[in-house]
Order: structure tokens, then sequence, then C-alpha cells
């Protein structure tokens, strides 16, 4: 069964908190280079949502005009 996305959510922002204290420690880096980064990070993730959604509403809109064909055919 699959978790619920409440549960996946905290899951990965705990993932991501670890990872990004680790880096912190890790690099030495002040906070406002390590905001930069995070901008750019978050950037490629809108870009990669915005992807995801246009894929989904493709696939939507295919088996949305799948459906009513096949239900035009049952028809006839």
């Amino acid at each position: 069964m699959r978790q619920p996305l409440s549960l996946q959510i905290e899951q990965a922002r705990q993932k991501l908190n670890a990872a990004f204290n680790e880096i912190i420690a890790d690099s030495g880096l002040p906070a406002y280079l390590l905001e930069v980064a995070l901008l750019d990070i978050l950037a490629s993730i809108r870009n990669q949502k915005s992807l995801e959604m246009l894929t989904d509403f493709r696939i939507m809109n295919n088996q949305s005009a799948t459906d009513k064909k096949k239900e035009g055919e049952e028809i006839r």
C-alpha cells in the first residue's frame, strides 16, 4: 500500500533538511552564498514542476478524448 502524500512530503522535507545541514557544515560557505544556490535549485524545481503539470494535463486530455471516442462507438 502506498504511503499517504502527507507522509511522503514530510519524509522528503526531513531528508532535504538533513542534506542541507550536512552541506552547510561541510562547505563552510556563508548563508548568503548558500541562499543563491538554493534559489537556483528552487528555480529548477519549479521548471520541473511546470513540465510535470503540462505532461499530466496532456495525459488527462488524451484520456478524456479516448473515453469520449469509446462512448461514441458504444452508442452506435
